[in-house]
């Protein structure tokens, strides 16, 4: 049982099961990327301020899923997320 997430995450992208500390085991492993709520643009660069297709400063962090089968699910951006600042 790990309670370090980045850990599990490394361990599942690299093929071992992992069980969480519920006795869960964990199917996906889950990172963050940034997503522009203008032109729905995605980048891995989390130090990045602005779009880089639209040029907006309308980044907002989501988190994304990569499961067994390599496939990438990208969280939607919630409407709440969209008031912060």
């Amino acid at each position: 049982m790990l309670t370090v997430s980045p850990l599990q995450n490394v361990l599942r992208q690299i093929g071992l099961n992992v069980v969480s500390p519920e006795g869960v085991l964990i199917r996906t492993a889950r990172t963050w990327i940034r997503r522009c709520y203008a032109c729905f643009a995605t980048t891995a660069d989390m130090e990045r301020k602005f779009c880089p297709r639209c040029g907006n400063s309308t980044l907002k962090r989501v988190s994304c899923t990569v499961d067994v089968d390599g496939n990438v699910k990208v969280s939607p951006i919630e409407s709440s997320l969209l008031l912060e600042e």
